[in-house]
């Protein structure tokens, strides 16, 4: 078989499902007691559903790197650098190679921008100032083994440096 098994990667699987289904639904000599169109939905749901929830795992590293960037002197700093650590290992166990190319990580860095306040202004602390309109971080990134907590950090803040402005 030359496409991706269901068991192998479950986005591309239930998509493949779904299709062969909607193909099969138009002959009349299979049952039309059976609804092809919602069943083939609700497979491709299933395939979705995993893929948000990896998407989830990913966005939350970043989110959980920014806090820890504005808020370097405050008590959950060490929480929030474990919550990275434990976002990670969910990641690669859950993500999926077709995942990747399906998430839209870098329109996403505004979202998760606002996803890091409420964490620190409970201290009141607020987001790094003059982030980059783009992750600096790959979307792969939380899927590599290991992952380097403190340089990701360091990629994120080299983001946010100014740059002089010219002379002229």
């Amino acid at each position: 078989m030359d496409q991706p098994s269901l068991y192998d990667d479950i986005v591309s699987g239930t998509e493949q499902q779904a299709s062969a289904l909607r193909a099969l639904s138009p002959r009349s000599d299979l049952s039309n007691m059976l609804d092809w169109e919602n069943v083939a939905e609700e497979i491709e749901n299933v395939g979705r559903s995993q893929a948000q929830a990896g998407e989830s795992l990913r966005t939350q590293s970043p989110v959980h790197l920014l806090k820890r960037l504005s808020a370097p002197r405050t008590l959950p700093v060490e929480h929030w650098r474990r919550q990275v650590e434990a976002f990670q290992i969910g990641a690669r166990g859950r993500c999926e190679p077709s995942m990747s190319q399906r998430i839209d990580w870098f329109n996403g860095w505004a979202a998760t921008q606002e996803l890091a306040k409420p964490g620190r202004t409970a201290y009141g602390d607020t987001l790094i100032s003059n982030l980059s309109f783009q992750c600096s971080l790959d979307v792969d990134d939380p899927l590599v083994t290991p992952f380097y907590i403190d340089d990701a950090l360091l990629r994120i803040a080299e983001t946010t440096i100014l740059k002089s402005p010219e002379k002229h």
